[in-house]
């Protein structure tokens, strides 16, 4: 690994966190609503994937399953999983308060989840997702 490639998130002994802000919607029609509050919410982008979870995924790929699939054609194929790098604490609150919210807190079963996870160095992209590291 090329250290001198790496931005440490907390540069020159000032701590400053940063955090990535996962989330899957298994509704297709949630993903726009989510991405509209999280811009509101402060959050200057994300990365959009397609994903599919393990039980979809061993449904097609497993004999065993594959029995199974027929009750899952016509439904949805692919969730989508978002994720983005947020350094501000205010940010992050108000972007997980505004999801928690749109989702009915993921209540209903299959909605999807949320989670945070603390980051401790970025590699590419540090000045444009969580300011001046350097």
């Amino acid at each position: 690994i090329n250290e001198s490639m790496c931005k440490k998130v907390t540069p020159g002994g000032s701590p400053m966190s940063a955090n990535l802000l996962l989330i899957v919607i298994n509704r297709r029609e949630d993903l726009a609503q989510v991405l509209r509050v999280l811009r509101e919410a402060g959050v200057g982008g994300s990365t959009v994937i397609e994903s599919s979870g393990m039980g979809r995924t061993m449904s097609e790929s497993l004999p065993l399953f594959g029995g199974l699939r027929h009750l899952e054609d016509g439904l949805r194929t692919h969730n989508h999983t978002l994720f983005a790098l947020v350094r501000d604490d205010g940010v992050l609150e108000s972007a997980k308060e505004s999801v928690l919210r749109t989702m009915d807190s993921f209540s209903e079963e299959g909605s999807g989840m949320m989670m945070v996870l603390p980051v401790g160095e970025v590699w590419g992209g540090c000045d444009d997702i969580v300011g001046d590291c350097h």
